[in-house]
């Protein structure tokens, strides 16, 4: 849900989208009736509004007419409220409809580019909201671990990929808590550790960390985030072309 809120922010800026209008169906629960007035207080600032709010029941078959009211809304660009299976129905209904222009951010989290293509073919209006920076060499590890481990394994999205990342950045902090001297570290000692870095990274795939400071995010207002950074990029059949030059967007850094 923070990357989506984020993503819609990112949709704003020039280097990204530009959009000025964000679509924002969701799923039809209380939790999720959040997202839209969130995502307001956010974009207003940029001249934004938020368009297209619909709670779409979690038991919808038939989307049809939510899609219908989204086109009908003119949103710039639509944001990933929906679980994936729900999103999907939304998005090959509105395509359905006969519009190939609206534009959907679609999270990582959930789907990869290759899924994009399998599920919606050479569609260019479709954009993934990495959660961690697809251009860095801990990507191409990543890669090459699923690969040497299970090569067969389908999925690369970045719900993977934290895993992966959970694991590797551990090994780091491990490895520098030896290199000073600590050879038997505890959770005492890990704790301590993490909280003196100002730039920790996990070989470039989550851009420099600093836990010395508590979460700036929305005034303060959000409890302690450690990474709010995203990338977006274009999905182009089957693959990943970032946006901006690759450069993430956080809500108060930009790098």
């Amino acid at each position: 849900t923070f990357n989506t809120i984020v993503s819609a922010v990112a949709a704003t800026e020039p280097q990204f989208l530009g959009a000025k209008r964000i679509g924002a169906p969701y799923i039809g629960i209380p939790a999720g009736a959040q997202l839209a007035p969130f995502i307001t207080l956010l974009v207003k600032p940029a001249g934004a509004s938020v368009v297209g709010v619909q709670a779409i029941p979690p038991t919808a078959t038939d989307y049809t007419s939510f899609a219908a009211a989204e086109i009908a809304a003119k949103p710039d660009v639509v944001v990933d409220g929906q679980t994936a299976a729900m999103y999907t129905s939304f998005i090959k209904a509105v395509r359905q409809q006969g519009d190939s222009g609206m534009k959907f951010l679609v999270s990582a989290g959930v789907f990869d580019a290759a899924q994009v293509k399998t599920l919606f073919g050479n569609d260019q209006n479709i954009y993934l909201v990495n959660e961690y920076n697809h251009a860095a060499p801990g990507y191409q590890h990543f890669l090459s671990d699923v690969g040497k481990y299970d090569a067969s394994y389908p999925n690369q999205n970045d719900s993977v990929l934290s895993g992966w990342i959970g694991v590797y950045g551990f090994a780091q902090i491990l490895k520098g808590l030896i290199s000073e001297g600590t050879t038997s570290p505890t959770r005492a000692d890990i704790v301590n550790y993490l909280d003196k870095q100002t730039d920790f990274d996990v070989q470039g795939l989550t851009g420099g960390i600093n836990f010395t400071k508590p979460n700036p995010s929305v005034g303060g207002s959000i409890p302690r985030i450690f990474n709010d950074r995203i990338w977006l990029a274009k999905a182009d059949n089957g693959t990943a072309v970032p946006l901006n030059g690759g450069k993430s967007f956080s809500l108060y850094l930009t790098s």
